[in-house]
């Protein structure tokens, strides 16, 4: 086992050699290898990261379901997150994505009808 580390560790040093890297901030790989602090880090760290995705499937779950319900009042799921994409965009992405989308739909054949942004009266939309 000690012949297999050090044979590692020589080929990460001569990697590393090769492409004027540093490995772990310039400690010696046979170091890092034998070190139980590192890793006992690295243990923690994907303990911490599997308990963080595990609480992410979680989330996106709740999430699918939020907008299922939208689904399930007919609304297309597409439609649904791709507004949702938008919603949370700043108002310089906002803008540029609204470009890309009218010039894309003008450049497929699919232009946006200028009269569904016509001004009415009982929206207050404005085109």
């Amino acid at each position: 086992m000690a012949r297999a580390q050090s044979s590692n560790a020589e080929r990460l040093r001569q990697a590393a050699q090769s492409s004027g890297t540093e490995i772990g901030n310039g400690a010696d790989p046979d170091q890092a290898i034998d070190n139980p602090e590192v890793r006992e880090a690295i243990a923690r760290t994907f303990e911490r990261v599997q308990d963080l995705a595990e609480r992410r499937k979680a989330v996106n779950a709740d999430i699918r379901a939020e907008f299922e319900r939208l689904e399930a009042r007919g609304l297309n799921k597409f439609a649904v997150k791709d507004l949702y994409r938008r919603y949370v965009m700043n108002d310089k992405d906002r803008a540029g994505y609204d470009v890309t989308i009218i010039t894309g739909r003008k450049a497929i054949g699919d232009p946006i009808q200028a009269s569904l942004f016509a001004e009415s009266p009982e929206s207050g939309a404005v085109n």
